[in-house]
C-alpha cells in the first residue's frame, strides 16, 4: 500500500532521536498534521479515466469490493480550465489527535503501525485513504493521486 507521513516514521520520533524523553514529547503534543495541497478535476469536463484501470486502482490501494461500481473521472480540458482539465485546488489533510490511547502507544516506544492502530480507533484516516474517497467522488483523479499522494 502507499507509504503516508506517519507509515513512514511519526514526525515526533525525530525528537526522540535527538534525546528528547518520550514523557517530554508527549506531555508536549496535542495535534500532528500532515498536508498536500491537489489540484481538483475540472466539474465541467470530466469523463472517465482510462488511465484508472482496475490495475492501476488496486495499485493505489483499492479493494476489489472498493472497484465495485467505481467510475473514476479525469477532466479532458474545456475553456473553462483552459484546457488543463483542473480547476482548483484542494488541500488533504492526515490529523493525528494525540489521545490517552495514543500517548500510551509511545511512552511504550510502539511504532508507527501501533500509534496508527490507536488512533483509527479515534477516527484517524491516512492522507492516502481520503485521496481514494476523492477519486470515487470525481474530485481527484489518479494522476494528481499519484502525483500528490504516493510516496517512494
Amino acid at each position: 500500500p502507499p507509504c503516508t507521513p506517519m507509515t513512514r516514521r511519526p514526525p515526533f520520533r525525530a525528537c526522540s532521536i535527538l534525546g528528547v524523553p518520550d514523557y517530554m514529547i508527549v506531555a508536549s503534543l496535542s495535534l500532528v498534521i500532515a498536508q498536500r495541497l491537489s489540484r481538483t478535476s475540472c466539474r465541467a469536463c470530466l469523463e472517465s479515466d482510462p488511465k484508472a484501470t482496475p490495475e492501476a486502482l488496486k495499485k493505489i490501494g483499492f479493494s476489489e469490493a472498493d472497484l465495485e461500481g467505481l467510475n473514476a473521472k479525469h477532466g479532458r480540458g474545456c475553456p473553462v480550465c483552459n484546457d488543463t482539465g483542473y480547476k482548483g485546488r484542494r488541500g488533504i489533510y492526515e490529523v493525528l489527535r494525540v489521545t490517552a490511547e495514543v500517548e500510551e502507544k509511545i511512552l511504550a516506544g510502539g511504532d508507527s503501525g501501533d500509534i496508527i492502530a490507536a488512533a483509527r480507533s479515534d477516527g484517524f484516516r491516512t492522507m492516502q485513504e481520503i485521496g481514494r474517497e476523492l477519486i470515487a467522488e470525481g474530485v481527484l483523479d489518479i494522476a494528481e493521486y499519484q502525483r500528490v499522494l504516493v510516496m517512494s
